[in-house]
Order: structure tokens, then C-alpha cells, then sequence
């Protein structure tokens, strides 16, 4: 269930991030005064930095539920005694 939220997240992260950066970068093609670029270019940091940790939330999304899966495939049924030890199966 979790990791389902933080592949969703990311997603919804990623694409606004996407038009970001492709607008920046449209706007870093035109003229600009030094002003302007500079502010450009911090947002095109920023929205760039974000994206990585979008990335970095998918893939340990990725992780958890390879986790998951792992864990639910190697479950194995423990029978105890009253005494809490488990029964092996011998007789002594």
C-alpha cells in the first residue's frame, strides 16, 4: 500500500517538474536580461533537484514493494508448542 502512494506521488511530481524545466529552458532561449536568466536558471535548479528526489521516491517505491514481494514469497508456517519451542519433528 505504500509503495503504490509513493509511485503515485512521484508521478504527480514528475510531470508538473517536466513542464517547468521545458518552459525554463524555452525561456533561457530567448533574450533574457542578466536578472531574468539568473532567476531562470534557479528555477531550472530547483525544479531539477526536485525531480531527482521524485526519482529517488520511484525508485525506493520500487524497492518496498520488491520487499514485499520477497517477504509474502518466502513465508513459512512456524507450529510451536505451548512451551513456545518449535516442533522440529523429532521425537526427542
Amino acid at each position: 500500500m505504500c509503495s503504490k502512494f509513493l509511485i503515485k506521488l512521484s508521478h504527480e511530481m514528475q510531470t508538473p517538474l517536466s513542464s517547468i524545466l521545458g518552459v525554463t529552458q524555452m525561456m533561457l532561449g530567448t533574450s533574457l536580461s542578466d536578472s531574468q536568466k539568473e532567476f531562470a536558471e534557479t528555477v531550472a535548479e530547483s525544479a531539477q533537484a526536485l525531480a531527482s528526489i521524485a526519482d529517488a521516491i520511484a525508485d525506493f517505491s520500487k524497492y518496498l514493494a520488491l520487499q514485499h514481494a520477497t517477504l509474502q514469497a518466502h513465508q513459512i508456517e512456524l507450529n510451536g508448542n505451548e512451551s513456545g519451542s518449535l516442533d522440529h519433528g523429532s521425537n526427542g
